[in-house]
């Protein structure tokens, strides 16, 4: 009964913001409830099914359709207009079993310029998007988690500047045109140094978007995304940018605990009150990966290429955000990371634990996996490797590793195809290795 009454109560709410001056009476919502119409279910329904519905009532109830289908939105905050996506997301089912048979599947470049156009107001998203095995792998994880309902949410992580918030995404779009599920995404930017917010609801019709400064002024999404994780069925809530500290607000819980997917480059300890959770890491870029995206990309001019790889990829390592960044903006971003190693905190590069909000550890630090073709990896943090794969960092640190940490980043950097492979470590008490 309490179910049934919570579904009466957030259909007469949704009602009451959407057209206050509307007489809504309890038999209405009665009969919506009973027939299985929710917020989000009515602007689907035929008008022979309205007219079964509320007799007498129905000139009223079509006007007001043309409203439904939108997420929940407090006072103040529209979304805009709605854009269809002309893109073929079923192609993306591929990665389901990552071997299709004469069909390329990782190595390829996807035209995602409509997206792009879509969200450039709303946190952007590249105009080309390279596929990479890792990719597949965690995409294959977030369906299982999804489509298991003992995992209630799912966590991509990963280090900043692989392309989490990318995927999230990409894979919200997938949702929303190919298995037709409502997604909101919320996405929390830093842009100019100023922290602010973009929502963007994915459905099939298309996508709609929203940008505020203040996260408070979104918290009426509460009563149209329960905190429970229960929404699997209506609409999902996928968060991007947000840390643990975000979630755990107790402004915010209400809503932000009910998330669906959450891509944050911070550690998430996973609580006990949190139930079922699945932590699903996104790799750093290897070598050879960025080595190809570069030249598809064309990156680089082709007599400059070889030159200008091993410049960018020695200060960036694996972070594909980094390794785009002009040369004078990466050594500046990478210096201000170096700052805050210092004494203890250099061991935390190599630890699977210990980043903090104030030591930037995850800029230096990067995560792969030990086998980077089993799925099951992805998601066992016993085989997620942490590991410095940036061949400045790794010099200008060699004499702050123990003997043991040195030996454990020879072996990563075996293991993930380092570029920095050969690089020279002359003290004696290395009996000058290489790497």
């Amino acid at each position: 009964m309490g179910d049934v009454k919570m579904k009466r109560d957030r259909l007469r709410g949704f009602l009451k913001r959407r057209c206050p001056d509307l007489d809504i009476e309890d038999d209405d919502i009665k009969q919506l409830v009973a027939q299985g119409f929710n917020e989000y279910a009515i602007e689907g329904a035929s008008e022979d099914v309205l007219t079964k519905v509320l007799p007498g009532r129905l000139g009223v109830v079509v006007g007001l359709v043309k409203t439904f289908g939108e997420p929940q939105l407090p006072a103040g905050i529209r979304l805009s207009e709605r854009r269809k996506c002309d893109f073929d997301f079923s192609i993306l089912d591929n990665w389901k079993s990552g071997v299709v048979p004469d069909i390329p599947i990782t190595g390829v470049v996807l035209d995602t310029a409509v997206i792009a156009d879509a969200l450039e107001k709303f946190g952007g998203f590249p105009r080309r998007y390279y596929v990479r095995h890792e990719e597949t792998m965690v995409f294959q994880n977030c369906i299982n988690s999804l489509k298991d309902q003992s995992k209630l949410r799912a966590l991509i992580l990963g280090s900043p500047g692989v392309g989490k918030s990318v995927f999230l995404v990409l894979f919200a779009f997938y949702l929303a045109h190919v298995e037709s599920k409502s997604v909101i995404i919320l996405r929390k930017l830093q842009e100019a140094g100023q922290v602010g917010y973009a929502c963007v609801h994915v459905s099939e019709k298309g996508s709609a978007g929203s940008r505020f400064r203040d996260l408070a002024e979104y918290r009426g999404i509460e009563s149209s995304l329960p905190s429970d994780g229960s929404n699997q069925e209506e609409t999902l809530l996928f968060l991007d940018g947000f840390h643990q500290d975000d979630i755990n607000n107790l402004s915010f819980h209400g809503f932000l605990g009910g998330f669906n997917l959450l891509a944050t480059s911070s550690q998430y300890r996973v609580r006990s009150v949190d139930g079922a959770t699945r932590s699903i890491l996104l790799p750093a870029w290897r070598s050879e990966d960025l080595r190809l995206y570069a030249g598809r990309m064309e990156i680089f001019p082709e007599e400059e290429f070889e030159e200008r790889f091993q410049c960018a990829y020695s200060y960036s390592g694996g972070s594909l955000r980094e390794f785009l960044r002009d040369d004078k903006e990466r050594e500046n971003l990478f210096r201000t990371a170096m700052n805050c190693i210092v004494g203890d905190s250099v061991h935390t590069l190599l630890s699977k634990y210990g980043a903090g909000s104030n030591v930037q550890v995850d800029t230096i630090r990067k995560w792969y996996v030990t086998d980077r073709f089993n799925v099951e990896h992805y998601v066992t943090i016993s085989e997620y490797i942490p590991t410095v794969d940036s061949t400045v960092a790794l010099g200008e640190l060699r004499d702050m590793f123990t003997e043991e940490e040195f030996q454990s980043i020879l072996t990563a950097g075996q293991s993930i195809g380092g570029a920095f492979l050969g690089l020279a470590y002359p003290s004696s008490r290395y009996n000058g290795s290489s790497v």
